[in-house]
């Protein structure tokens, strides 16, 4: 059952705008996701290319199979830059009228309170119900929280790894203040997360296990592709 909610920041109808920014530790992580998967993870593909000295290869840039590999890891380098650049450049503005998602390499969300028909929180969203979550600490961060319209679609998704506990918690004060209803779980599965909210979930957050596979498949293809263009 949904309980009231509550957080640690009290907010004064009468305060001026707050803007949160990314907590360090979300720039941090970004960058080391960002070197691990375009340095590290690469290491083969980049070594062989500067050991080979490739670039100077007539066939480079000329020859379609030859290039694949070397091409391949521009996108996933500018797609690390993009995601770097989208994490750094993200805030959120809370006022009295309505908040606002920015940054570069995103859209900007902008919603009135009175466009947003509820608020879902969820503590923990976990695979299988663990019992009663301690939720004493009200500094603790909320992991899934969902900003829904009258259609009960999500049209924001904050994830307090980003901005912290005191920006999820300082929105669902004032969207209390505003008049808007406030769901709060202790716990919900991904299934019954999507009952209660259509699109809330990302692919990663549905599959996590069938990404990460994704991905360490993805990686170990290019390495393959790269032994055989290149003739390591």
């Amino acid at each position: 059952m949904p309980t009231p909610a509550h957080g640690p920041d009290r907010v004064d109808p009468g305060e001026p705008t707050r803007v949160y920014g990314p907590m360090r530790s979300a720039v941090i992580a970004a960058v080391i996701a960002m070197i691990t998967g375009v340095i590290v993870l690469e290491f083969l593909v980049l070594t062989t290319f500067a050991g080979k000295r490739l670039w100077s290869d007539p066939r480079m840039f000329h020859d379609l199979w030859f290039t694949a590999p070397i091409a391949i890891w521009l996108l996933l380098a500018a797609l690390g830059v993009l995601v770097l650049v989208r994490v750094v450049t993200s805030w959120l503005r809370i006022d009295e009228d309505g908040f606002s998602l920015n940054g570069l390499v995103r859209r900007t969300t902008t919603l009135r309170w009175s466009d947003v028909d509820c608020i879902v929180a969820v503590r923990d969203i976990t695979r299988r119900p663990t019992g009663t979550t301690d939720i004493r600490d009200r500094q603790a961060l909320v992991e899934g929280l969902y900003v829904l319209d009258a259609s009960g679609r999500s049209r924001v998704s904050l994830s307090g790894r980003l901005f912290g506990a005191a920006a999820q918690h300082a929105l669902l004060e004032r969207a209390r203040l505003a008049g808007v209803g406030v769901e709060v779980y202790d716990q919900l599965t991904p299934r019954d997360l999507r009952r209660r909210v259509r699109r809330g979930l990302a692919l990663t957050e549905l599959h996590p296990g069938l990404v990460i596979a994704v991905v360490v498949l993805g990686y170990i293809a290019h390495n393959v592709l790269a032994f055989l263009a290149w003739g390591l």
